[in-house]
């Protein structure tokens, strides 16, 4: 069994004993409000831990999911292309990746806030991390 999310025009699918796409043509999984702040994350979990920890599946601001630290440019693809974006909250992974990603987005998206929201979950590798071993997070 396994949890799968629309991805460009395949599918990340993602188990205990697998995680991946499964054809070419991935991308970033976008929840597009028109809003002008999104909530960011390095993976697909982590958007459902997010959810869980809201305790809500409603959304009040757009969501990109990368499905890939990878995929970093595709988000701030779409970030460009939508003048309206002001602010990101970003909930990356507490590694090198995530590090390099953050600075990859602050670095192409001048006119953007960007909000790195790790410290909430340190020293966890990422929030579902957290979630699993701490239950109580203040997002």
């Amino acid at each position: 069994y396994a949890i799968g999310f629309k991805s460009g025009s395949t599918w990340a699918v993602r188990s205990k004993l697998f995680k991946g796409f499964i054809s070419s043509g991935c991308s970033v999984t976008t929840f597009d409000l028109k809003t002008d702040e999104v909530l960011l994350f390095e993976g697909f979990i982590d958007f459902l831990t997010y959810l869980t920890i809201k305790g809500s599946s409603n959304l009040n601001c757009s969501v990109i999911v990368m499905n890939s630290a990878s995929f970093v440019q595709h988000a701030i693809k779409w970030i460009e292309s939508r003048s309206k974006i002001k602010k990101i909250f970003y909930f990356r992974d507490n590694d090198q990746a995530g590090l390099k990603t953050l600075d990859i987005i602050k670095n192409n998206l001048n006119n953007v806030s960007v909000i790195d929201q790790s410290d909430k979950y340190k020293p966890y590798k990422d929030l579902n991390e957290a979630y699993i071993k701490c239950k109580n997070l203040n997002l």
